[in-house]
C-alpha cells in the first residue's frame, strides 16, 4: 500500500504510467484509423433518421425564425447568384450539369485524422453555402433575372450543391433527387 502510494504521488511515476497505459489503446487507434473499429461513420448525421436527413436543407423564403430575418427575397438572389457566377468567371458554355462543391472534414477521435481536419471555415463546412448557391441557381425567377443582366443559364442546366470531405476524400452530392429528368 505505501508503495502504490508513493507511486501515485511522484509526477514522474505518473507519466511514465499514463504513457504506459495508452499503449492499451494502440490497437482501437489502429483500428479506427482504418476505419475497421469506427463508431461513427458520419458524425455530421448520427444519430438522425434518414427521414429527417432527407428534409433538411436550405429555406431561402424570407421569414422570422426567433426574433431573425432569415431568407432572401427575389432581388437579393438575382444580386447574389450574379456575384456568385461572376467571381468564377461562369457566364457563358455551362454545361448541363454544374457540381458547386464545398469542403469539410468529418473525425471521430482520431489524431490521425484530426491532422488532416481543415479550420479555414472556423470549423463548420461549406455545404450549406454549396446548397444555398445551388437552389438559388436552380430558381426559375433568378434565371430569368440573369439573363436580364447577360447571363443565359440554359434550361437543361442544373447545380447541385456537394460536400468535399478532406479527411476521406469522398464527396457528397446533396439534392440529386430534385434533378430534372
Amino acid at each position: 500500500a505505501k508503495a502504490w502510494k508513493a507511486f501515485k504521488l511522484s509526477a514522474v511515476s505518473s507519466f511514465t504510467y499514463v504513457e504506459t497505459a495508452g499503449l492499451l489503446f494502440a490497437g482501437k487507434l489502429v483500428g479506427d484509423s482504418a476505419r475497421l473499429t469506427r463508431t461513427v461513420s458520419d458524425p455530421n448525421t448520427d444519430g438522425l433518421d434518414e427521414s429527417v436527413i432527407d428534409r433538411v436543407g436550405p429555406r431561402l423564403d424570407p421569414r422570422a425564425v426567433a426574433g431573425r430575418l432569415t431568407g432572401f427575397d427575389d432581388a437579393q438572389r438575382v444580386a447574389m447568384a450574379e456575384a456568385v457566377l461572376r467571381a468564377m468567371s461562369m457566364t457563358q458554355d455551362f454545361a448541363r450539369l454544374v457540381l458547386l462543391t464545398g469542403h469539410g472534414s468529418t473525425t471521430v477521435n482520431n489524431p490521425h485524422a484530426s491532422g488532416l481536419d481543415c479550420g479555414a471555415c472556423g470549423g463548420h463546412t461549406g455545404e450549406a453555402n454549396a446548397r444555398v448557391a445551388a437552389a438559388i441557381l436552380n430558381d426559375p425567377g433568378v434565371r430569368r433575372g440573369l439573363a436580364g443582366k447577360g447571363i443565359d443559364i440554359p434550361e437543361d442546366t442544373w447545380f447541385l450543391g456537394c460536400l468535399h470531405d478532406t479527411t476521406t476524400d469522398e464527396v457528397h452530392i446533396f439534392d440529386a433527387d430534385d434533378l430534372p429528368a
